[in-house]
This record gives structure tokens, C-alpha cells and sequence, in this order.
């Protein structure tokens, strides 16, 4: 059987389900989404999602095995797990002209050993990739996620990759760090102790940069809101390109050449 590389899976979601992926794509462009979700269009993946899946299978790995046996992996297997998922990937992406696969993988090869050697060795995982799903009233369709972390110590951990230092957390992983409590709160009847958000950015000597949250019923209140109102405004069918998102570009959202056809207009490199 062929080995996936991750990207095919984050593509195909089952219709039933919502995600704070779903909901916030949709925030960020309601055309991406339909694109995406609707029609399952098959488009190249971006290289910032090759990186960033390859990381994130690689630090799953690690912590996978590290529930039983309270070690990191060696640095040099992270790494292999992390080139061989960025390999299987490298067909499925486009490339701009500027874009060399290689350079993009040795940044993350830097980023992924910054990670293994200073956060990791304090994390020790008493649960990985745990799913959740919640039932919503009125509907057959759940509210679902997988928390990529949860400590001995009840400590919700997720993390990222950044291309440059962020000076707050961003609101888009702000609300699925959300979900992630509510979704302790089900499988565990109570809160988790603390959530934190792992950034790791991506520079000639890569950085970790982590935030401490507080998860509020504000917080919650918010989730709830947004997934009641994601459903009615997909039930509207509402469909519409956001030219103006920072993201909004042939680099960055690879349904651009589909949106030009579509919507007419220009999609910026």
C-alpha cells in the first residue's frame, strides 16, 4: 500500500463533521472553502503546509512514543520521520520559481532540531492526537477535533510553525486551542490544567517562542456562536472571494488559479 503524505488526508473531511479548520478557512474566504470542501477540487498543496505537515507528524511520532517511554526519540530518527513525510509530499506541491525544495526542507530539518532540543525534553505526553467529537442540537452533524498533545500534568500543547516571530497568539489558533479544552472538558469532565501554543520560527538560527493561555467560558461562548453561525451561513450557500486577506495569493492559497477563472479578477503572486 502507498504511504501517504498527509496532504490527501487533510484535504478529505467527512462532510458531517465541523472543525475549527472548516470554520476558519471559511473566515478566511468563504470561496476557498467551497473550493475546498464543497467541491473537493484536487489542487497542488503550498510549500508552507508541506513543511508544516511533515513537522507535525515528526513532533507526533516522538510523543507517540514517548507516552511509554518517557524518552525522546533520537534527534537523527525526528529528523528522518520529518524528511521522509517532506519527500512523499514534494510531488503533490507547486513550487514557485524562487522555491527550492531542498532549502525548504533544510529549514525545517533546523526548525524540527531547535524544537527536539529545547521544548521537547519537557513535555512528557500522557495522550496524542486525542479526538473528540460533540454533539450539536438540532442536527446529525458533530463538532470534532484531535488534540495534538495532553501531559501528565493536564497540559494542552499544540504547535506551530511561524516564517517570522509573532508578538500575540493568532486568533485562528486561539479558537482551535478552544476547542481543545472543550474537548478535554467532554472526554475528561473537567478542564485541563493549562494550554500553551509552541511557535517555532523559522530563521538562520530557528526560535521558540511559546504563550501560556487562559481558556475562558467567554472563550467557549465564542466557539459555540461561531459554529451555530458557520452553519447558517453554509446552509445559505454563501459564496464569496476575500480579495482583501493578507492571504489572498497564488503563493498562499492554491484554489487562486480556480478563484481567477471563477470570480474573474486578479489573484496576486
Amino acid at each position: 500500500m502507498k504511504e501517504k503524505s498527509g496532504i490527501e488526508e487533510y484535504h478529505g473531511m467527512a462532510d458531517r463533521k465541523i472543525t475549527t479548520s472548516k470554520i476558519n478557512t471559511f473566515l478566511q474566504c468563504p470561496s476557498k472553502y467551497m473550493f475546498q470542501y464543497v467541491e473537493k477540487l484536487k489542487v497542488p498543496s503550498r510549500s508552507a503546509l508541506l513543511r508544516g505537515l511533515a513537522f507535525h507528524n515528526a513532533v507526533g511520532e516522538n510523543y507517540l512514543q514517548k507516552v511509554d517511554t518517557e524518552k525522546d526519540l533520537p534527534e537523527a530518527d525526528v529528523l528522518d520521520i520529518f524528511g521522509t513525510q517532506f519527500d512523499l509530499g514534494v510531488p503533490e506541491t507547486m513550487w514557485f520559481e524562487d522555491e527550492k525544495p531542498g532549502v525548504l526542507k533544510d529549514s525545517g530539518y533546523k526548525m524540527l532540531s531547535t524544537y527536539h532540543g529545547i521544548i521537547a525534553p519537557g513535555v512528557q505526553p500522557a495522550e496524542v492526537e486525542m479526538t473528540f467529537e460533540l454533539k450539536l442540537k438540532g442536527t446529525e452533524q458533530v463538532f470534532s477535533g484531535r488534540v495534538d498533545t495532553i501531559t501528565k500534568d493536564e497540559t494542552i500543547i499544540d504547535h506551530k510553525t511561524k516564517s517570522s516571530k509573532p508578538a500575540y497568539v493568532d486568533p485562528n489558533h486561539k479558537i482551535q486551542m478552544t476547542a481543545y479544552t472543550a474537548g478535554f472538558q467532554v472526554e475528561h469532565q473537567k478542564k485541563p490544567k493549562k494550554s500553551r501554543l509552541d511557535y517555532v520560527i523559522d530563521k538562520k538560527q530557528p526560535e521558540c517562542v511559546s504563550f501560556d493561555l487562559e481558556i475562558t467560558d467567554n472563550d467557549i461562548e465564542l466557539l459555540l456562536n461561531l459554529i451555530g453561525r458557520y452553519q447558517l451561513a453554509i446552509q445559505a450557500g454563501i459564496d464569496l472571494p476575500n480579495r482583501g486577506n493578507f492571504l489572498c495569493a497564488k503563493r498562499f492559497c492554491p484554489y487562486a488559479y480556480e478563484c481567477e477563472k471563477k470570480y474573474g479578477g486578479t489573484v496576486r503572486e
